[in-house]
């Protein structure tokens, strides 16, 4: 699914049918600069050029309950998000 799809299906929460709001989840990268957190392959990518990596697939999403605190997340494709295009392919 995309980000959009995720979002637009994301209203009420799965334990108590409170409201989810969307919230940023995000972790530090290069230089203290702060990015979504992603979801990535199980295979490992192996290359000459680098380091064996496991490539990004997409975008984790996170949603808290209003009422209940839950956080649930959910994984999106990994296409163009918020007008940036594809990373970690």
């Amino acid at each position: 699914m995309t980000a959009d799809e995720i979002r637009s299906q994301r209203e009420k929460c799965a334990d108590c049918g409170g409201q989810l709001q969307e919230v940023n989840v995000l972790q530090n990268g290069h230089y203290n600069a702060q990015m979504p957190i992603m979801h990535h392959s199980m295979e490992p990518k192996v290359s000459r050029w680098t380091p064996t990596h496991y490539p990004a697939e997409g975008v984790l999403l996170a949603f808290k309950c209003s009422a209940c605190a839950r956080v649930a997340f959910y994984a999106a494709d990994n296409e163009v998000i918020e007008g940036k295009p594809k990373f970690g392919a």
